[in-house]
């Protein structure tokens, strides 16, 4: 529900809308186009769904410039439906639920700590010695920063969220509530029956204004750095492995799983349940379609792949489609086996 209710020209003069319809119609909720009844404001953002805004019980709908009119329906028409959508969700979302301006009593922070102008430093959070936080963040209940975190401004660190030491967030971050960054990577030699554990001295940089969702995991690496690049988003559940340098501006949906020294490109797109092998390079712009393993490098950039082991999509498909086939074949070469003999 709106926070409270809108006309449908208020509604557009949000949106930056083209308003074809009536103007005073009460707007008090957003819905799907399948969910839609009276005092709704739904949306189509594409062709394929315009031919189903004549049966809708919306009060509006946002679409886009190239929608065709429907007769009796109020439009919103705007150049980007998902950007009206976002202005939209962000209008009537309620504030996100941050603790109060300051340090909390029960938070711990070392003397020695560095701690930004207009923080919000949530309960039992602990700061350790050297660290710095940037002006305007926010640390949630239970946030750990361990020795030496650098945290940047205006960023957002959820719930239990764990920052091992040395590691560095820039600004404008967002980690999800459980995500540890700076954890050892897994390495191990095997000597005398035993497997031995491989110390990790390097660290994790996370560029600024990257997300990260719930219970990721971020691995420090062996030497040298992890890094995320800036503008990276990546879904809850995603395992990023020592030593991975991934690119700017990089999508990965959840379940991802990046493995050690791997080389990610800028704007690389990950569907969800997507492992990358480790020490290989994918080029710039990438695409992987979900549940597919990359098991090679890929060196083309903008190419998009599919299947495990990964292909390209025009290749699965086929393979696919020869494979649907196979039952007929085997029993057409059985016929042809009985009529030969």
């Amino acid at each position: 529900m709106f926070p409270s209710p809108m006309t449908t020209g208020q509604l557009a003069d949000l949106l930056d809308a083209t308003l074809e319809g009536t103007a005073d119609a009460t707007i008090t909720h957003l819905a799907s186009l399948s969910r839609a009844v009276s005092e709704s404001v739904t949306f189509a953002s594409s062709e394929k769904h315009y031919n189903k805004i004549a049966g809708c019980g919306a009060s509006a709908v946002i679409v886009g410039a190239d929608a065709p009119a429907t007769d009796g329906l109020t439009l919103l028409r705007v150049s980007n439906v998902d950007s009206a959508i976002g202005t939209l969700l962000e209008h009537i979302a309620p504030p996100e639920d941050l603790p109060e301006l300051g340090i909390a009593p029960t938070a711990c922070v070392d003397p020695s700590a560095t701690i930004g102008q207009q923080v919000r430093i949530g309960a039992c959070v602990v700061i350790g010695p050297g660290c710095v936080v940037g002006d305007e963040t926010s640390l949630l209940p239970g946030v750990v920063l361990g020795r030496g975190v650098t945290v940047g401004r205006q960023c957002v660190l959820q719930e239990n969220v764990a920052v091992r030491h040395s590691c560095v967030v820039g600004d404008r971050v967002r980690l999800g509530a459980n995500t540890a960054i700076g954890g050892d990577g897994f390495g191990y030699y095997f000597a005398d029956g035993v497997h031995h554990k491989i110390v990790h001295a390097g660290t994790v940089v996370i560029e600024s204004d990257v997300e990260l969702g719930a219970q990721c995991s971020v691995d420090r690496a062996k030497w040298g750095q992890t890094v995320i690049g800036s503008g990276s988003k990546l879904d809850s559940l995603c395992q990023v492995a020592h030593n991975v340098q991934l690119g700017r501006g990089v999508v990965m949906a959840a379940q991802g799983a990046i493995g050690g020294s791997a080389v990610i490109g800028d704007y690389c797109v990950f569907g969800g349940n997507v492992a990358v092998r480790d020490n290989i390079e994918l080029a710039s712009q990438t695409q992987v379609a979900a549940c597919s393993c990359v098991g090679h490098s890929i060196t083309e950039p903008g190419q998009a792949f599919m299947g495990i082991p990964c292909r390209p999509i025009k290749n699965f498909m086929r393979e696919n489609w020869a494979l649907s086939k196979l039952p007929d074949l085997v029993r057409t070469v059985s016929k042809l086996k009985k009529k030969l003999n």
